[in-house]
């Protein structure tokens, strides 16, 4: 689907001169013929002549432009910035009133002085249109109103291509909000939230990958200043973190946690913590145990969206190998059940436990509730970390876990196709499994020809690690004499993999745990 949501625009037309408006340019252009000196010397001189002001700020072309908006529809920047520059000092002066009409004018069309610069913008963002964006800034021109089409300047900056210098212009004046992006929107648009969705995320994605984030810094530096509103934080989180767009339909912390951004990524976190605990706010006034419960809620259902190919924020900074961000997302929610003490009628506390997830295996540790989700594939974390030779990311994702979770984890919860973790550091067991997947018709032959040969090349350092990891934890569950009997702190019977592969008649009952072998 296209997005040029504004593509028969009527500004992209040359209109032919009025005589009022060819007579003021010829005037102009001839008289400055015989001078010498910058164009805006010159006006500067010219229009203090009554005769010539009353022309200059009269003049109507066949659409009800004025001058300024003639030359920009006739791409001619140079005169219209000599024209603005004269402006700049006139309107800094005590005959302010005349030019900030003649800046604010609009035409038959309902456009301003801003759509008929945009057209220029998208054209070419060369110095000389550039400059007279900053005038217009400067002199705080609106650059949102709507023309007769339905048409916004700041839309036409934004859609379907983003003038990033242009937007950068704006930025370095004020800042930018998110609810001037979404008023800038065509009316059909903002009608469909599916669409605007993906047109905000798709925006925040170029800023990311062409403008080094600088508009999403200055937003979240905005909202997290003590002057900023709490509806205002709470539309941008929405946006970062609800909000879908592109053909993966990923959220813009999934795209962030790809990024070197990390500075962005501490703010945008922040922002989530703090729409976490406003969300919050009625209910801590009377049980600041709830609210607390509530904000783990609040901060997983978030963390834990995904995407078309079901993949969370937390395997995107895995496969990015963003260690440091795997940590920072952990580090949000508690790796524990999360419960809440009530007295009860005898005087003494009953322990209520809170669902997080009422799907995940571990509902009420969000924490854990996070890393036991499952890509398309059904690869968790770990999985992907191995896969992708992700050592650090690794040992981030095993973090906090008690040696029976460790165990389990690595040695029984399979992909799509019956592989553990540990079985991607082995191609022996692997070849195995995967040869029962394709003769079960579950997967091609150059399917599996292709996971082998990337466990072939699995990280030396992820296998050793996993070899001493498997010992220690073996070692530590005969000592204790519990191996037999202890459990995960999960539920093995609600992994998706499990379930699926059980449905299937695949023999899913726990092998020997060792050292991974090659």
């Amino acid at each position: 689907m296209s997005l040029d949501l504004q593509e028969h625009s009527p500004l992209r037309q040359r209109p032919q001169p009025s005589p009022a408006i060819a007579a003021l340019d010829q005037e102009i252009r001839g008289r400055y013929a015989k001078r010498t000196g910058t164009l805006a010397s010159f006006l500067q001189q010219w229009i203090r002549l009554d005769a010539s002001q009353e022309q200059f700020f009269s003049a109507r072309g066949t659409n009800g432009e004025n001058y300024l908006q003639y030359v920009l529809s006739q791409w001619d920047t140079t005169m219209a910035l000599g024209v603005a520059e004269t402006c700049l000092i006139f309107a800094e002066s005590t005959a302010a009133g005349p030019v900030i009409d003649f800046l604010n004018h609009i035409d038959a069309k309902g456009s301003d002085i801003w759509h008929y610069l945009a057209e220029n913008l998208r054209r070419s963002e060369d110095d000389e249109t550039l400059a007279i964006a900053r005038i217009l800034i400067k002199l705080e021109v609106d650059y949102c109103r709507k023309n007769n089409e339905d048409e916004s300047p700041l839309g036409r900056l934004l859609v379907p291509e983003v003038k990033w210098n242009s937007i950068n212009a704006l930025l370095a004046a004020k800042t930018v909000t998110l609810d001037e992006i979404e008023a800038s929107f065509p009316d059909r648009l903002a009608a469909n939230p599916t669409l605007k969705a993906e047109v905000v995320v798709g925006i925040f994605n170029s800023d990311l990958s062409d403008n080094e984030g600088k508009l999403i810094r200055t937003m979240l530096a905005d909202v997290l200043s003590p002057r900023a509103e709490r509806p205002e934080r709470e539309k941008l989180a929405r946006a970062f973190f609800d909000y879908v767009g592109g053909r993966r339909a990923e959220t813009v912390l999934m795209r962030v946690v790809e990024t070197d951004h990390k500075d962005v990524l501490s703010e945008m976190l922040r922002l989530l913590q703090v729409s976490a605990e406003e969300n919050n706010l009625a209910v801590a006034a009377g049980d600041q145990q709830e609210a607390r419960a509530n904000q783990q809620i609040f901060m997983y259902r978030r963390l834990g969206k995904r995407s078309k190919v079901f993949q969370n924020a937390i395997m995107k900074a895995v496969m990015a190998d963003r260690p440091v961000y795997v940590s920072q997302l952990l580090g949000l929610l508690r790796m524990e059940e999360v419960a809440i003490a009530r007295r009860n009628m005898k005087g003494g506390t009953d322990r209520e436990v809170i669902t997080v997830d009422k799907a995940s295996p571990a509902p009420a540790n969000p924490a854990l509730s996070l890393l036991l989700q499952q890509d398309a594939r059904g690869n968790t974390g770990w999985h992907l970390s191995v896969l992708h030779g992700r050592p650090e990311c690794l040992r981030k994702l095993l973090f906090g876990l008690s040696f029976i979770d460790t165990l389990t984890v690595l040695t029984r919860i399979p992909n799509r196709y019956n592989l553990t973790v540990v079985d991607l550091t082995s191609i022996k067991d692997a070849h195995v499994k995967l040869a029962q997947e394709v003769k079960a018709q579950r997967m091609s032959l150059e399917d599996a020809q292709t996971w082998l040969t990337n466990i072939k090349v699995v990280d030396k350092r992820i296998v050793e690690f996993l070899t001493d990891l498997l010992r220690k934890a073996d070692d530590a569950m005969s000592r204790t004499g519990g191996g037999a009997t202890l459990k995960p702190s999960f539920d093995l019977a609600r992994i998706p993999t499990i379930q699926f592969l059980m449905k299937e008649g695949v023999n899913m009952a726990p092998r020997p745990t060792g050292a991974a072998q090659r």
